[in-house]
């Protein structure tokens, strides 16, 4: 007597098969693609600021490359791509959180990891999520952390992909640039750079490069006319200069000055001081988009300018 087995329990059982086979597959063919990829940073076209990590998820918020999330790109089918962080192997995954946040976090490459990368003018492009379709765009606001939430390109959804190689000096130090990240024939000199700007970083005494809190940053200026006299304030006395810059290195002439103003609020003085000892170490200054960076020996940041 034959016995009749139903066929409806053996094709969910080799579609399972078929499926994990075709995972495997897709795995396989992603991590041989890694080994060939190029190592990349991302910028934003935007602020100029190269994207780093900050609390777990990726922001464009540094203008040192040297803290940049260094990538590896995996090129996909159908013009679509991945990256990679080749030290931990983790992939860059959207849709972290509510806000579909970006974060290297991810050790697959499924639809969150995977981007469309559109050319636009010059040497711009966009990322566009495949899992919801919303283009990466640099959030408003102090972090300017990534998410893949807008409807449409616009100025915070265009990045530029730069190759580490290229961007990343070989003895430590960071490359003399001009806006749009490429090297500057000749480089900069002060008549580039005049200009009204925001103070938002000044190294501290121990030589790291610290943000301006909330209240210090909404009363520090800094104003840098063609010959290169300088005037600025962090809300308290007014300080002055007079800077030679050519080809994007830079002689302080002369001290620099200050009044003499009692400041009731210490952080004032102390930020007026590191101003003054950023501007009398300063030996190179270069430019990404809006931001320019006064750097010391080594190519340390010393103040960081972002123009109003």
């Amino acid at each position: 007597m034959l016995r009749l087995i139903p066929s409806v329990s053996v094709f969910p059982r080799l579609r399972r098969v078929a499926i994990g086979a075709a995972c495997a597959l897709v795995a396989l063919t992603s991590l041989s693609s890694v080994a060939f990829a190029r190592e990349v940073y991302l910028q934003s076209a935007q602020n100029g600021l190269y994207v780093t990590e900050v609390g777990g998820v990726l922001a464009a918020a540094t203008p040192d490359v040297r803290r940049a999330v260094r990538l590896d790109t995996v090129k996909l089918q159908r013009g679509r791509v991945a990256f990679r962080d080749p030290r931990s192997g983790r992939f860059l995954r959207a849709g972290v959180g509510e806000k579909t946040l970006l974060s290297v976090a991810s050790p697959h490459i499924r639809g969150w990891e995977t981007f469309e990368q559109i050319r636009l003018r010059g040497d711009k492009i966009a990322l566009r999520s495949v899992q919801n379709g919303k283009y990466v765009r640099v959030n408003q606001g102090r972090k300017a952390r990534l998410a893949a939430r807008a409807e449409r390109p616009g100025a915070a959804t265009e990045f530029r992909i730069l190759p580490a190689r290229v961007n990343t000096p070989p003895s430590g130090g960071r490359p003399g640039t001009h806006q749009g990240g490429q090297q500057r024939p000749g480089g900069i000199d002060a008549a580039d750079i005049a200009g009204q700007y925001r103070i938002t970083h000044v190294a501290a005494d121990n030589g790291y490069l610290v943000r301006l809190g909330r209240d210090l940053a909404r009363q520090a200026s800094f104003s840098l006319d063609r010959s290169g006299r300088v005037s600025a304030t962090v809300g308290c006395n007014r300080l002055s200069g007079q800077l030679a810059i050519r080809d994007s290195r830079v002689n302080q002439r002369g001290p620099g000055m200050s009044t003499k103003m009692f400041c009731r609020v210490r952080a004032q003085q102390v930020a007026e001081a590191n101003v003054l000892t950023a501007l009398s170490n300063a030996n190179r200054v270069e430019r990404q988009g809006n931001t320019v960076t006064f750097t010391g020996r080594g190519g340390r940041p010393l103040l960081t300018l972002t123009r109003r």
